[in-house]
């Protein structure tokens, strides 16, 4: 292993540059030294950096400074915190007709709209907003017997009925009730311009910042933000992308970082809080990454990242006592001057990780190890800045 005391990631940014296809993994608690990987890809001039975040919560991470920023990318604008039912079908037919949706999937969903509002009606709410109304509606009690007595009076009709009781009462908790619609639809209602973006039109040395993180984990934010992160595996232009996955759920990148790390041309940074942790076939995916770079990590995820290095025998020194247990061995005097046992030292060769757990719980933040997945053997560096 060799040690590098003080470095300031010159040799790791020459080495990554000096190859176009070099791809990085962050993972660990060293926010200086993600916050200054992040800088240094910022900082390329001779591709357009996309910065795409799915934690709102790391603090290396800033959404300022950008060229282009979408800071609610992923749901763009969110009529059903702003609008009542009858603003948002209005908004729904106009947005629709601009976007040339499908009539009969517009049709579709203003009428479950409208629905939502005859309920809404019927129960006397004066609540604002439909995310409002959603809050509410999520007690099957006092819906079922609602929906009954509305059919009963002839407020509703028996398929309107039925549409009710699958679209409200079997609505999970979380979600907004109009995503039941939504998934069997493929209604996309991201109709701002943040959803036009395109990395195509980026220029060199541009950077751009995307906000995907969750929010309110609805059927159109899922949508749009594969959309996004389709539209960045399809895009042939050069770039440098830099993934912060923080804490969040390494499910919602899966099949991304697998395309994204053997794109061509594509230089890729994905930052990990805890990727041992995190990611079930860790192994697995970090050796899809052309280098790792590990901080400290804690409790189990010592031990996996312990078994990420190779093994070499130590030497490690075992003691044992004799102790002279003859009848008359235990003479006062040998008891006195401690000589009624001997004490022997042994030297004996272990099998130990080169790096162990306690190595990787005392790294402090601002060192990691760096292995070099390219090389046909384990080589890795101890780095500090």
């Amino acid at each position: 292993m060799s040690r590098k005391p003080l470095v300031n990631l010159n040799e790791i940014n020459s080495t990554y540059s000096s190859n176009p296809t070099y791809n990085m993994l962050l993972s660990g608690n060293m926010v200086p030294v993600k916050r200054r990987v992040i800088d240094a890809a910022l900082s390329k001039r001779n591709v357009p950096v996309l910065v795409i975040n799915l934690d709102r919560t790391s603090p290396y991470i800033s959404s300022c400074n950008y060229n282009y920023s979408i800071n609610d990318g992923s749901t763009g604008y969110d009529m059903f915190s702003a609008m009542n039912i009858r603003d948002a079908c209005i908004y729904l037919q106009n947005a629709a007709f601009e976007k040339s949706y499908c009539d009969e999937q517009t049709v579709q969903i203003i009428k479950y709209l409208r629905l939502i509002g005859k309920l809404n009606q019927y129960l006397g709410l004066t609540l604002p907003t439909i995310r409002d109304i959603n809050a509410y509606y999520y007690k099957p009690d006092v819906i079922g017997k609602a929906i009954t007595e509305m059919y009963e009076m002839g407020t509703i009709t028996a398929d309107e009925l039925e549409h009710l009781n699958v679209s409200l009462v079997r609505g999970i908790k979380g979600q907004l009730i109009i995503d039941n619609i939504l998934t069997s639809t493929d209604f996309n209602l991201n109709f701002d311009d943040g959803s036009r973006f395109s990395i195509s039109n980026m220029g060199s040395g541009e950077t751009a910042y995307i906000d995907l993180s969750m929010r309110h984990n609805t059927y159109t934010e899922k949508k749009t933000r594969s959309d996004i992160l389709y539209s960045i595996e399809e895009c042939t232009t050069p770039m440098m992308i830099v993934l912060n996955l923080g804490k969040a759920d390494y499910g919602l990148v899966e099949d991304f970082i697998t395309t994204a790390t053997s794109k061509p041309n594509c230089r890729f940074i994905a930052i990990v809080d805890d990727v041992f942790a995190q990611v079930q076939n860790y192994d697995t995916i970090r050796r899809k990454f052309s280098l790792n770079l590990f901080g400290q990590h804690t409790g189990d995820s010592c031990r996996k990242m312990e078994s990420c290095f190779h093994e070499i025998y130590k030497q490690e020194k075992h003691y044992a006592r004799s102790v002279d247990s003859r009848l008359l061995a235990d003479r006062f005097i040998d008891i006195l001057f401690h000589t009624n046992h001997t004490d022997t030292t042994t030297t004996i060769p272990v099998k130990r990780s080169i790096i162990e757990q306690h190595d990787i719980a005392n790294l402090s933040e601002r060192a990691f190890i760096m292995l070099n997945n390219t090389e046909s053997t384990n080589y890795f560096s101890l780095y500090s800045i």
